[in-house]
């Protein structure tokens, strides 16, 4: 419908004159594709610094092609909300090979907001701190809510290179991208996206941004004993759109009922892993945990276990492939009974989970399987009820 307008708007006029055909230049024919303006995407909130409400200024969306739009902070009438933007959106034929204006903005394009020009930051549905708003394909004409605030640095714990609000694998995963040398870092607050906040970075105070740092982070995720940890603050866990599926499952074998062998297992079904944080809930009355080895067959880059916690931590910078081992976890069963009675109480809850760019992924269960033994049993994930 779009095409068919733009074509009509430069169509060359036929007229029909006495049975002749004459040509007619249309009088006014718009530019090859020109924009088609389309309804405002309109944003509503309140604007605070360190957490008091702001009272003057101006609230700006930076555009993607260096243009800005910026609103008056003052109250609303009947509202909370402290400021309203009206972004202009447009349409074009074909916005891939035009030549959009720096004032223009199309689908999927990504807005950056700032305070009296400091770069803010808004709680996104998972309440984690967020930077970036992309413009979706269904926005014209449609309204959004966000409290765009700015936060101290000194309010962030150490270790939370990306800013975010959380300190977990995915920081590990982009300590080690920077160790490796395929991220950069820098004293901009926030950093751009896959970007290190250096002065956040050293938390094992030896002078550098490294692996002792990224290894200190899964080491403190997990509860390893005696080791230091900086202060923290608890945080939710993520919780992923469910469009990109990725499977862990649970592997059991016994030793002729003497011991219980738990392999945990990650399969990539689309994305690839980059980190992972999960921990094995069992029955204690049953079970007693001998063990936990992470990264067995040396498939990742670090991985840590915690036999006192069930907790591990995975980080493969390249990705895990299909079928990595995780860990691999002993137990020793401390009643008589089937081995599938006793792997009844095995659970396991996905805490996080990271594709190589420390974007959230979702997370699938598979059906339960069960072979006969001593063959292994094929749990599926189990899930836990996670706060929205």
């Amino acid at each position: 419908m779009l095409k068919l307008m733009h074509s009509l708007a430069s169509l060359i006029l036929t007229v029909f004159v006495f049975g002749g055909l004459f040509i007619v230049p249309a009088a006014t024919t718009p530019p090859q594709n020109a924009p088609l303006p389309v309804p405002d995407v309109m944003f509503y909130g309140t604007a605070t610094i360190d957490g008091v409400v702001v009272t003057s200024g101006t609230v700006t969306a930076v555009l993607p092609r260096g243009g800005q739009v910026s609103a008056t902070i003052a109250p609303i009438q009947g509202t909370d909300y402290n400021y309203m933007l009206a972004v202009p959106l447009n349409v074009f034929d074909d916005p891939d090979t035009a030549e959009l204006p720096v004032d223009a903005m199309v689908s999927n394009d990504i807005l950056y907001f700032k305070i009296n020009d400091i770069n803010a930051r808004y709680e996104d549905a998972y309440d984690v701190l967020v930077e970036a708003f992309t413009i979706p394909n269904d926005a014209m004409g449609e309204t959004y809510i966000l409290d765009l605030m700015i936060i101290n640095v000194d309010n962030y714990v150490a270790g939370d290179v990306n800013v975010d609000g959380r300190c977990d694998v995915a920081d590990a995963l982009l300590m080690l991208h920077y160790h490796q040398g395929l991220a950069s870092a820098g004293e901009n607050f926030p950093p751009a996206p896959g970007e290190i906040y250096l002065p956040l970075c050293d938390i094992v105070a030896n002078g550098l941004c490294d692996d002792a740092d990224a290894l200190r982070i899964l080491r403190c995720d997990v509860g390893i004993p005696t080791t230091y940890c900086p202060p923290s603050v608890p945080v939710a866990a993520s919780t992923p759109s469910p469009d990109m599926p990725l499977v862990f499952r649970l592997v059991v074998d016994s030793d002729q009922g003497a011991g219980l062998n738990v392999r945990v297992i990650a399969d990539d079904t689309e994305r690839q892993l980059g980190a992972a944080s999960l921990e094995l809930g069992y029955d204690v009355d049953q079970l007693t945990m001998e063990s936990c080895v992470q990264d067995p067959l040396g498939a990742l880059d670090m991985g840590v276990c915690s036999a006192s916690s069930a907790r591990l931590n995975a980080v493969a910078i390249t990705g895990a492939s299909t079928g990595t081992v995780l860990a691999e976890l002993t137990f020793t069963p401390m009643v008589t009974g089937s081995v599938a009675s006793l792997v009844e109480g095995l659970e396991l809850k996905v805490n996080d989970a990271f594709d190589l760019d420390g974007q959230a992924l979702a997370w699938t269960s598979a059906p339960l399987q069960i072979a006969t033994f001593p063959t292994n049993i094929f749990l599926p994930l189990i899930l836990h009820d996670q706060a929205p």
